[in-house]
Parts: structure tokens; sequence; C-alpha cells
């Protein structure tokens, strides 16, 4: 079994350029909460369950109004620009075994604890966090929404972006910058392996790569069952299936 941790920003308003595959912020957030007409891929979704920090009902309101009334130089941020990170970690054994045995319970218990506590380690300069658990799919798995104390430095709470920029801050090449992003990624994967992953006996990389997919072809593996949100691809030959 491997780990799997996630992370994305999103707008309020998504660009004319974005491909209509693209989400806003109220749109993942429809989906955390299991509003209707978001979760289309579940027969029948259940409401969350608040493990830590803001009720997430809470964080699409002040958003908004943060937004409406913060600036940069006097002018009123984009539209279109980042105003908060949502990320997914997953538990890779079906929820279906850990309610059967206390082992699994215990064990995804300790995940839990480990997952939310490197969450507020690495997001600890956040103005809001809010962690909840998702129990209606294959696989139990948190979601954590974290929001700046200033909607303009977003991307900077991001570990890829961060340091993309602050490379090209410092003069280095496109190319160069893109490494560093990778780099950085890498580097947040790392560190979840170490607090979180393996001390609960994940490895840190699937030893059957995962192919790549359109977002249109996830969605539509989504909608058909063939893929779990936060997990990925059931399919044998593209992921290794949980023992």
């Amino acid at each position: 079994m491997h780990q799997f941790v996630h992370l994305n920003g999103y707008s309020l308003h998504l660009a004319a350029t974005r491909k209509k595959e693209a989400r806003t912020l109220g749109d993942v957030m429809g989906e955390m909460l299991r509003q209707p007409g978001y979760c289309s891929h579940l027969e029948i979704p259940r409401k969350p369950v608040h493990v830590y920090g803001h009720y997430p009902e809470q964080i699409l309101p002040w958003v908004e109004a943060q937004h409406a009334k913060q600036t940069i130089s006097g002018r009123h941020l984009r539209k279109d620009s980042w105003v908060a990170l949502v990320g997914v970690s997953s538990w890779p054994v079906p929820a279906e075994k850990v309610r059967a045995s206390m082992e699994e319970t215990e064990r995804f218990k300790a995940w839990q604890q480990r997952d939310v506590a490197w969450v507020r380690k690495t997001f600890q300069g956040a103005q809001i966090l809010s962690v909840v658990l998702h129990t209606d799919e294959r696989y139990l798995h948190h979601h954590w929404v974290v929001v700046a104390p200033s909607l303009a430095t977003t991307m900077d709470l991001h570990p890829g972006h961060r340091a993309k920029r602050l490379s090209k801050a410092a003069g280095r090449d496109t190319t160069t910058a893109n490494r560093d992003y990778c780099s950085a990624m890498q580097a947040f994967q790392d560190s979840y392996h170490d607090e979180v992953a393996g001390p609960c006996g994940l490895i840190r990389i699937s030893a059957a790569p995962r192919r790549r997919v359109s977002t249109a072809a996830h969605r539509a593996a989504v909608a058909a069952g063939d893929w779990i949100p936060g997990v990925g691809p059931v399919c044998a030959h593209i992921v290794n299936k949980p023992e």
C-alpha cells in the first residue's frame, strides 16, 4: 500500500481561457460538503465528519467577503486568482475492512492523528484550516482547506509555486524555476512520508505507476465508478489494489 496526498489551488471564478472541466472553489466545496448537484459519482452521499479546525460551511462565505474587500496596491484582487488551497489525503484500506476490524480501525485512527498533525504543521501560517473526513466512498479520506491571511499570498502557501516564485525572483530561467517547483513538490511528498505514511506502514510510491489521463477522462471515470476521488483509478493495470 502506498501513500496518497494531493494539493491544488482554486479561485472563485474561472478565467475565460480555462478548460471547461476546471472547477472553482465553490464547486470543490460543494463536493466536499456533499451538496446536491456536486456528487454525481456517489449513489448515497453522506455528510462529511468534521475533524479539525473551522467548519467547512463557513469557509466559502468568508473567502467571498475577503475577496470583495482585500486589495493589492489599491486594486481589487483578480476574479480568477487563487483564494484557497484544497488537499486530499487517503487511507488505502477499503472502508469496510476498517469498520470490520478493530486492528484496522486502530491503524486508521493512528493515520488520522498523524495526517491532521502534518497538515497543521505544514500550513501553520494559514488564517483558516479545516479538515473533514469522507466516509461514503470505497476509501476513507480527509479533505482539507487552507486559506492564507491575505488571499493574494495564497500561492505562497503552495510549496511548488512558492519555490518557483523564489527561483524566478533570484534571476533563474524558466527551466530552472520549473525544476525547483518539482523539487519542492517532491520534498512535500517526502515530508508526508517521513511524518505520516512511513510510520503508518505505507510506501512512498506505488509499485505500479499510474498512467496520466486528461481531466475529461478523469471525470468520466469518476462518474462510471472506475476512479475513486482522492485515491485514483481502481483498475489493476493502472495501480495496485490494496491487499
